[in-house]
């Protein structure tokens, strides 16, 4: 019998680790997510960065071509290819992943993810792709917007008046909203409560519906999808939770103050400061809290779960009178402070404006407990679907499915489920952390590349030959699945050179002239170790045997190891921090 080479298809699963961060929650509500059966299939990047030549044919593999099986003639059934005899072909059954070797006409036999099994695999896990960005994107929404969206009240979301914070009005203590989460913290439960690290359960779907569907019509392409995806749909679900407003001991440097209080044109002597701060709360060292705010914080209540369609119960918080004469502690704009006169101004500013953590706790239901796949899946259970050989999910049924979802998909079907680690985002905490360890002069350019390549960690795939089509992250669709690179990655993402430019394009709106690390150790300009500065890139050119490595700086540590920002591969797949020893080159892409 003739060989065909088959490409052997990796299917990466993401695996979200929960932040051990405590916070108080103060309502929440559920989401569920609506499916859709998706097939976007985006082009990849290209890239001139070599591939060592023990992985080049890795993805490579050779088997026997398969054929499709036959179908009765329903309407649902798929015209499908003849390329061997049915001799050629497994025996079907209800452990097995029959749809794998029905291929539609004129599809390539030696792709799997062309056969109408593969299709149903990418479109499965584009929707868990889609429906994981969704639950990252809350932590991307602000304190202001949550909170609309649980029904609190706006004195929920109300702290100190924040002097670095140019939307906020010191006349008007309503205009002190917490703008940004302290920490973020994201948990996996499973069906019954328990933790979990199975962000993903489209191979368990997978599995039961081809044990379904074997007891139907094994054929039946429609059936199929139909099935996985309406359970799909009820075994996830995600909700989101925040806290009440609290404060540390002093977030907001004095030199940060200061240097607030000279761009806001701040009263420019001590005696009128004096005046602004008449009524300065001893605690905070700042501007008065309004009552409203105070009795939010004060609450003590314990936290409210608000599910869709329901409304969150308004506290005392909501009854309270801002009863503050804003007047009396009104900025006066008189003339434009000195460097002296913003020190003494900056000294009656809140150190700590407020802070408000978010939590995020994703329900994805597996085959185990007694809130299961299997209870869950309303159309297997049916009367309406019992057949002579189908009664539901009866034992010998679950064990079925559970055979074929533990069998070697790799080795049987030339697809696989691998799992690797991936971070969470970054809180705005950790970014606030690392952007205050930033030098006190540094250019503002510099400060935003940090910023930019800070919050994308943990949000970009790392996908070999990936490229930006776009600034920002909406448009570049990352998560959807494409061909595999050559480690067998699938999830659209960037290289590290591609992350590199990603980074600049969407800080500073330059889009580099080059993407590659042969090209990128040419651009800008050389400097020297002791030179480097945030946002200088350290790149490692590659070559027939190795491939180059490109990463932004961030600052040295006190062990003389460089703690950097890189898309990197390897278990993380993302980007990352990272303290690396590194004496490569070094460039400055900015000044």
């Amino acid at each position: 019998m003739n060989k065909n080479p088959v490409k052997k298809i990796v299917i990466p699963v993401l695996l979200m680790t929960a932040l051990g961060i405590a916070s108080a929650y103060g309502g929440c509500f559920l989401v569920q997510q609506a499916g859709r059966m998706s097939s976007d299939n985006s082009g990849t990047g290209k890239t001139n960065e070599p591939v060592p030549a023990s992985e080049r044919n890795a993805v490579m593999a050779v088997m026997p071509e398969s054929e499709a099986f036959s179908f009765q003639a329903t309407p649902s059934s798929l015209p499908v290819s003849s390329a061997a005899s049915e001799s050629d072909l497994p025996e079907s059954g209800p452990t097995v992943f029959n749809l794998m070797y029905s291929y539609p006409e004129g599809a390539d036999h030696s792709d799997p993810l062309q056969s109408y099994g593969g299709m149903a695999f990418r479109n499965l896990f584009n929707l868990d792709a889609d429906w994981y960005s969704d639950v990252l994107s809350s932590s991307d929404r602000k304190p202001e917007e949550v909170a609309l969206h649980l029904e609190r009240s706006r004195e929920s979301i109300l702290g100190k008046y924040n002097v670095l914070d140019d939307a906020q009005n010191p006349a008007d203590p309503n205009s002190w909203v917490v703008g940004k989460w302290g920490n973020i913290r994201i948990d996996i439960e499973d069906g019954n409560g328990n933790k979990t690290d199975a962000s993903f359960n489209a191979k368990q779907i997978l599995a039961m519906a081809s044990v379904y569907t074997y007891y139907h019509d094994r054929n039946d392409y429609d059936s199929f999808t139909g099935y996985a995806e309406k359970l799909w749909n009820s075994t996830r679900s995600y909700r989101v939770s925040m806290g009440d407003v609290y404060y540390d001991s002093g977030c907001i440097t004095e030199e940060k103050k200061a240097e607030a209080v000279l761009k806001r044109n701040s009263p420019a002597s001590a005696s009128e400061a004096e005046a602004v701060f008449t009524n300065s709360d001893a605690s905070g060292g700042g501007l008065p809290q309004s009552e409203a705010a105070a009795a939010a914080q004060e609450n003590k209540a314990g936290p409210t779960e608000v599910l869709s369609g329901e409304t969150a119960q308004s506290g005392s918080a909501n009854e309270s009178e801002d009863k503050n004469n804003s007047a009396d502690f009104a900025l006066e704009n008189t003339g434009t402070a000195s460097s002296s006169d913003a020190a003494t101004l900056s000294g009656g500013f809140p150190a700590c404006p407020g802070h408000i953590d978010l939590s995020i706790t994703a329900v994805v239901y597996g085959m185990e407990g007694t809130e299961n796949l299997f209870t869950k899946d309303k159309t297997g259970n049916s009367k309406s679907n019992f057949n002579d050989s189908w009664h539901g999910w009866t034992k010998d049924k679950i064990e079925e499915a559970k055979i074929l979802f533990n069998a070697d998909w790799y080795k049987d079907y030339n697809i696989s489920v691998s799992d690797f680690s991936m971070r969470t985002p970054l809180s705005e905490g950790e970014i606030s952390h690392y952007l205050n360890g930033l030098p006190e002069n540094i250019p503002e350019k510099r400060k935003t590349v940090i910023d930019c390549a800070l919050r994308s960690v943990g949000r970009i795939p790392y996908y070999f030959g990936g490229k930006p089509s776009y600034a920002g992250m909406e448009k570049n669709h990352f998560y959807k699945i494409i061909e595999p690179d050559y480690k067998g990655r699938i999830f659209k993402g960037l290289d590290c050179s591609g992350w590199v430019s990603w980074v600049y394009w969407t800080a500073l709106g330059n889009h580099l002239p080059v993407e590659s690390t042969s090209g990128l150790i040419s651009l800008g300009h050389s400097v020297r170790k002791e030179e480097l500065q945030p946002g200088d890139i350290i790149i490692r050119a590659g070559d027939p045997e190795t491939i180059g490595h490109v990463m932004i700086f961030l600052k040295w540590n006190d062990d003389g190891t460089a703690q950097c920002i890189h898309e990197t591969g390897g278990k993380i797949n993302n980007a990352a921090v990272s303290d690396i020893t590194a004496d490569w080159n070094y460039r400055n892409l900015i000044d």
